[in-house]
């Protein structure tokens, strides 16, 4: 399993190439984000357990959308989340793309 170019938007447990560590999403632990067509009060969040690994190391983190993620001396950010949740409707896992970045 080849890991997908830096910035390819990935499915969940597909690799992707971010800085020189491979990502993996592996699973949506949280998505309280807030529907496209609902106002809310609370912008909710996107967390999706990421599978970091490097050469010599490897680890699973929460990783939440627009929150910088910091180890081993380097910062990984999930930066878009694809689609946006509607009211009423869970999104099926396997619709689910994601952008990570090194920062």
């Amino acid at each position: 399993g080849d890991a997908a170019p830096q910035g390819t938007a990935v499915a969940l447990r597909q690799p992707v190439w971010t800085g020189d560590a491979i990502l993996t999403p592996l699973q949506v632990v949280e998505d309280s984000r807030c529907p496209a067509n609902a106002r809310c009060v609370w912008p909710g969040k996107l967390t999706v357990s990421t599978r970091i690994a490097a050469t010599h190391w490897t680890q699973t983190a929460p990783l939440t959308l627009g929150d910088p993620y910091e180890v081993m001396g380097r910062t990984y950010v999930l930066a878009t989340a694809a689609p946006l949740p509607t009211a009423g409707g869970d999104i099926p896992a396997g619709d689910y793309r994601f952008v990570f970045e090194r920062q």
